[in-house]
């Protein structure tokens, strides 16, 4: 297990990288090649780096801040979140949000609202020119959820807990297999191409398996029940972890 002391080394070792990547302007990276920098005012905010944040955030309020509420400005959000469209999305305004940049986080939110499927709760992975489509996972709908937790949409928080204890009663073989993506029309998505597999469960008896899916579920769900007190929470955050630790 690791120990505090190298917990902060790596933090530091970080930090110290993604500070070298800034541009003078507070944009980081290379940007015209996507989103990646999605969760960067979060680490920033959280370091102690307020002033990196809030000069990132205004490069995106003024280069990727739709009307609308998106983050879909004037530069490619690139290729990997037209897939997962939800997710950097929920990370910025959480990092917005803890910086009282409440312009993008409240208005954000009202874009991000619509992209939860009221019918399960979670969030739907894709944007297409009519709205929100295709399927639905742990990963985008827990981070989502997170966001409405720090935003205070506690009801729109509550569904996606409903959409994660749907999922893991759903699941066919619990003790080997955590399948992690939801169909509207189909339910839990248990039948998909051998190379997309990994993308579909976790097996917990091969290597390099998406084990952030149980992880970020337990991570909402913990946080659920310290908001509510609830104790349906953490029991499934406790069912999720004890599979990540198989």
């Amino acid at each position: 297990m690791a120990l505090l002391e190298e917990i902060l080394k790596a933090r530091t070792k970080g930090l110290n990288w993604l500070l070298k990547m800034r541009n003078p302007d507070g944009s980081i990276g290379p940007y015209e090649k996507g989103l990646f920098y999605y969760r960067v005012p979060w680490a920033f905010a959280v370091t102690g780096r307020d002033r990196e944040a809030s000069m990132l955030l205004q490069w995106i309020r003024e280069n990727m801040f739709t009307e609308e509420g998106d983050f879909a400005g004037k530069y490619s959000r690139g290729d990997w979140a037209r897939h997962y469209y939800s997710y950097p999305n929920a990370n910025i305004i959480y990092g917005a949000h803890i910086l009282r940049q409440f312009d993008l986080s409240c208005k954000g939110m009202r874009f991000l609202l619509t992209l939860q499927d009221r019918d399960s709760g979670g969030f739907f992975d894709e944007m297409s020119e009519d709205g929100p489509c295709g399927e639905e996972d742990i990963w985008c709908s827990s981070q989502a959820g997170l966001t409405c937790l720090l935003t205070g949409h506690m009801k729109e928080a509550d569904l996606v807990a409903s959409f994660l204890e749907m999922i893991y009663e759903s699941q066919p073989d619990p003790e080997h297999r955590l399948y992690h993506v939801y169909s509207p029309d189909k339910g839990l998505v248990t039948e998909f191409p051998d190379e997309k597999a990994k993308a579909y469960y976790v097996d917990v008896e091969k290597p390099m398996q998406w084990y952030f899916m149980p992880g970020i579920a337990s991570a909402f769900l913990c946080r659920m029940y310290m908001a509510t007190g609830k104790n349906r929470y953490l029991n499934l955050a406790e069912k999720y972890m004890e599979f990540a630790a198989r």
